[in-house]
């Protein structure tokens, strides 16, 4: 599961303050990812409510139900995440008992899988941080959106952009629904192999 990859360049200050840098796209062209945008949103959303819902059934194992909505409702989806990811990786890290060579790989298979998950949560919030958040109002003709402004190892103001092609949009959206789908195949796979107590 690899998400796509967009062009990320770093444009130094001298180049980001020229006019010419900021020779700007037309609106038709900038318009065509306005629905793209939209649809990326409800993707992702439903990606965290998944998430949220996943975290909950996991510490209503050891928690009143409503205290775990609360807990969860305040979560940023990093947060939700890394919650998810460390507490069954820490419960997998328990002391479980005799486990047979088959348990043992069977748990290990767990293990990376849930890493995995976790590295691809990581990544589609990023990704979905750089689009959401990025100066679509002032997209260059070159189809440069700028995602954050930081200085570089040597304290030089750099201007991060994104440079996105639709083709590639449509493909994170459609890898944010595939994995919504594995992942809670994944969870209910965990619950049912009885991984996690009742």
């Amino acid at each position: 599961m690899e998400v796509s990859r967009f062009k990320s360049r770093q444009i130094d200050d001298d180049t980001f303050n020229d006019p010419a840098f900021w020779k700007f796209g037309t609106y038709e062209m900038e318009s065509q990812y306005y629905p793209l945008i939209g649809e990326l949103v409800s993707v992702f959303n439903s990606l965290e409510d998944t998430l949220s819902e996943e975290l909950v059934e996991y510490i209503e194992n050891e928690i009143m139900p409503n205290a775990a909505y609360l807990i969860v409702s305040g979560l940023s989806f990093s947060s939700k995440w890394k919650l998810w990811t460390e507490m069954l990786l820490n419960f997998l890290s328990e002391d479980l008992g005799e486990l047979s060579l088959k348990e043992k790989q069977e748990l290990k298979a767990y293990k990376t899988e849930i890493t995995k998950m976790g590295k691809a949560f990581e990544r589609f919030g990023k990704i979905r941080n750089d689009l959401i958040h990025g100066t679509w109002g002032y997209m260059n003709e070159q189809g440069l959106i700028k995602t954050k402004t930081k200085t570089n190892s040597k304290k030089q103001l750099v201007h991060e952009h994104i440079e996105i092609k639709r083709k590639d949009f449509k493909e994170l959206i459609s890898e944010i629904e595939k994995f919504d789908i594995s992942f809670l195949a994944f969870s209910s796979e965990f619950r049912k192999n009885e991984v996690l107590p009742e």
